[in-house]
């Protein structure tokens, strides 16, 4: 009986045993299929990986150093304490263009730099910066919580000491890395009276410059060429190479502003020429018309017997100078030919007599070059006193006035000079726009490295004011809130600027308590970006407060759904998003975007 109780007892031991067994494979593949799924919605970036040159560094008994910048990728509200980050001082066009990773002669840095970031494409700040974090990162499991998406990340205030001679380079290194928001620590002192502010100055005159170039380039209908993705430098610049690009720009825009006033005087030289012709062209045809309307012309004048064109008739211009007869020839705009009439009839009360004519070719006028429809006028008048009255008025409706000769063979030889002038100014013309557009072109191929250079390093400067320098001088005090699972990324980071700069004092960041309410930073990749920022036009959640976010990416779809519940429309926005998705990496080589 006793073996009978125990046959069945092993027997139901091994069936349980066996279920559990199946259960507990069950619950395995559940599990892995939910880590798989919630894989995609964590924040991009992935294992950390320690590099060799990072772990030398870590044995040593040095402190490292450290910079800040809020992702880009990432969404932050500080509270109270909302400081402009460097992040969002480096977004704009032209950092819109390239980046890319640490300097892939450093077989470290090439076996954790994307296996894509050799190819020429835009720039992507979710893959630059998380190939730049994964190459500083470190393993620190068990020293901090893991990135999650459904909390906003835990937070730790950090004071750096900074020597001053690397302080340039570890802000730049840590903006690019995106992962601290610098506290103002001068916040009483007026922007003209903190340290950095002649640098600032300098990047405000520099980005003039580039301003000028810009309108310049597109004025002439130059393309800018974009950065491609492998030429960017994440480094920051050197000091002598900001002085050198300093130097370029000013003698680019030396150049250019020459040649565009000598573009310019050639061009208004030219204008009046042509202008100038169709004066003599038409001054023919008036001396004609005036010598054939000679009765009605010394009607119109108080004294009938005045010889107006006695010398006209006589054809000398002795007789003319006699009698004090004279012209007036010019060129004014179409739009204001009759107010010019009218207040010369009333002006003169009758006492001259003209005639206009339009000229067919239109013209461009060098000042706000545009193209003016003007009409050639010639008057006719007696007395010095008119004459002037009539060149004062002409002047103050904006006419230009021409000097003509009342002989025929002098208007025959100006013409023939003034034809030969236009042939020559027209070559001249020719050359000196062939050559400023030369200069444009070498101009536009540097252009957006220009301004990514300018427009970091104002950033950089911008955020390196909100420092405190300490008793010495020789060093600079900042403080940021940073995810607590980076702080040793951000010592790697700051060990390897050191390295680099070979300066024999590191920085050294320690870790504050604070009662203080930290920034709520989430952390975000290329997928989950989009709906985050849906939830934070809403409004930002608090620190460490449930992310309404990973809710959005299945709610945002459905209710859309709900609205157009249509299967028609549901195929359409299929076929485009996965479109979309099979052809993401060609698209992101598109120019222009």
């Amino acid at each position: 009986m006793r073996r009978d109780r125990k046959t069945l007892v092993e027997c139901l031991i091994t069936k349980v045993s066996s279920k559990s067994i199946f259960l507990d494979r069950r619950k395995l593949a559940l599990s892995s299929i939910i880590q798989r799924i919630l894989s995609f919605f964590r924040p991009a970036g992935g294992e950390y990986v320690q590099l060799d040159s990072f772990r030398r560094a870590s044995s040593s008994s040095q402190p490292s150093v450290e910079v800040h910048a809020i992702s880009t990728s990432s969404s932050a509200s500080a509270g109270s304490n909302t400081p402009g980050t460097l992040a969002s001082r480096l977004q704009g066009s032209s950092f819109n263009d390239a980046n890319q990773f640490p300097d892939s002669s450093d077989p470290a840095a090439s076996a954790a730099t994307s296996s894509t970031s050799r190819r020429e494409r835009r720039f992507d700040p979710y893959e630059h910066q998380e190939g730049l974090r994964n190459f500083y990162r470190t393993n620190n499991r068990g020293t901090a919580s893991e990135s999650t998406f459904f909390r906003s990340e835990e937070m730790s205030l950090i004071q750096l000491y900074i020597p001053v001679e690397v302080a340039q380079p570890t802000v730049s290194e840590l903006g690019e890395l995106g992962m601290i928001q610098f506290r103002d620590l001068n916040p009483d002192v007026n922007a003209f009276q903190r340290a950095f502010v002649n640098e600032i100055r300098r990047f405000d005159e520099m980005e003039r410059q580039l301003r000028f170039f810009t309108s310049q380039v597109e004025k002439a209908e130059i393309p800018i060429r974009s950065i491609p993705f492998s030429s960017y430098r994440s480094r920051a610049p050197a000091r002598q190479e900001l002085h050198d690009l300093e130097s370029r720009l000013s003698e680019h825009e030396s150049r250019l502003v020459q040649m565009n006033k000598s573009y310019e005087t050639l061009q208004r030289r030219y204008w009046e020429l042509i202008e100038f012709k169709h004066v003599l062209r038409e001054a023919t045809v008036f001396f004609e018309v005036a010598v054939s309307r000679q009765d009605e012309i010394r009607a119109s004048m108080d004294e009938p017997e005045a010889p107006l064109l006695d010398d006209l008739e006589a054809g000398t211009s002795q007789q003319a100078q006699s009698v004090g007869l004279g012209n007036v020839a010019g060129v004014i705009p179409r739009n204001k030919l009759q107010t010019f009439e009218r207040i010369l009839w009333r002006s003169l009360r009758g006492n001259l007599y003209m005639n206009t004519a339009e000229i067919d070719e239109i013209l461009i006028d060098p000042s706000t070059d545009t193209a003016v429809e003007k009409c050639v006028f010639i008057i006719f008048a007696h007395g010095r006193e008119i004459l002037a009255k009539i060149k004062k008025i002409s002047e103050s409706m904006g006419a230009t006035l021409y000097t003509i000769d009342s002989s025929m063979n002098q208007r025959r030889e100006a013409m023939l000079d003034v034809m030969r002038h236009v042939d020559e100014f027209n070559a001249v013309l020719q050359n000196t726009t062939q050559t400023r557009r030369q200069e444009l072109i070498r101009i536009s191929h540097q252009l957006a490295e220009w301004m990514t250079i300018v427009k970091k390093e104002k950033a950089i400067y911008h955020t390196m004011n909100q420092f405190n320098h300490d008793i010495n001088q020789k060093c600079l005090m900042a403080e940021g809130w940073c995810p607590s699972n980076e702080i040793n990324t951000i010592q790697a980071a700051l060990r390897a600027v050191t390295e680099r700069s070979g300066s024999n004092v590191p920085s050294i960041l320690n870790e504050l308590r604070t009662h203080k309410e930290p920034p709520t930073y989430h952390k975000t990749n290329k997928f989950t970006a989009g709906f985050q920022a849906i939830v934070d036009a809403y409004g930002m959640a608090q620190y460490r407060e449930v992310n309404p976010g990973l809710f959005t990416v299945i709610s945002f779809p459905f209710l859309f759904a709900v609205m157009f519940g249509d299967v028609g429309h549901g195929i359409l926005v299929l076929v485009l998003g996965l479109y979309l998705v099979l052809n993401e990496r060609k698209l992101a080589h598109v120019e222009g975007e």
